[in-house]
């Protein structure tokens, strides 16, 4: 296996958002994740758990929450058009006020 030209220190793995967010989502599912790869196959054999911690931790700016996360999973996310029902969001107010 070759050497990776690059390996960031550990202060700098600590401070990504992908570290938070697992650090995130082992407190809001009382999960003890320690890799992306577990925390990975978690988001999409979990997908109603999924969404709503991406969700808050993200704190999606909305004129209300959502009321279902998702309505069929035998239907793939890319056609889904039902994820979320019932929030109103704009992507573009989210990221006025810095999200």
């Amino acid at each position: 296996m070759k050497k990776p030209l690059w390996t960031p220190s550990v202060e700098r793995i600590r401070n990504t958002r992908m570290t938070r967010f697992t650090g995130f989502v082992n407190e809001w599912c009382r999960r003890t994740f320690s890799h992306y790869f577990d925390l990975h196959d978690w988001s999409v054999s979990n997908i109603p758990d999924f969404w709503p911690a991406l969700w808050d931790f993200l704190e999606i700016k909305a004129s209300g929450r959502y009321d279902k996360v998702v309505e069929d999973l035998s239907i793939s996310t890319s056609r889904a058009r039902s994820h979320l029902r019932g929030s109103r969001h704009s992507l573009c107010l989210q990221r006025q006020e810095g999200g």
